[in-house]
């Protein structure tokens, strides 16, 4: 990734040397498997595990989505 950025820097002109990476971020789009995480661990929490196990079968099939 950082060569891809690097690249492109330099077809505009600017040197890799005149030019660094300070910090890259990743966002995801993944709320309603952190929403899905925190049920099932109250589930497990207070050891309802037939309900914290469909909320696992909802995360696998996300996760496999």
């Amino acid at each position: 990734m950082i060569e891809q950025i690097q690249e492109n820097l330099k077809q505009e002109g600017v040197s890799p040397l005149d030019s660094r990476v300070a910090d890259m971020t990743f966002a995801f789009n993944n709320r309603e498997m952190l929403k899905l995480l925190k049920q099932r661990y109250e589930y497990l929490c207070h050891a309802k595990f037939d309900k914290a196990e469909a909320i696992e079968s909802k995360l696998t099939y996300m996760k496999n989505e």
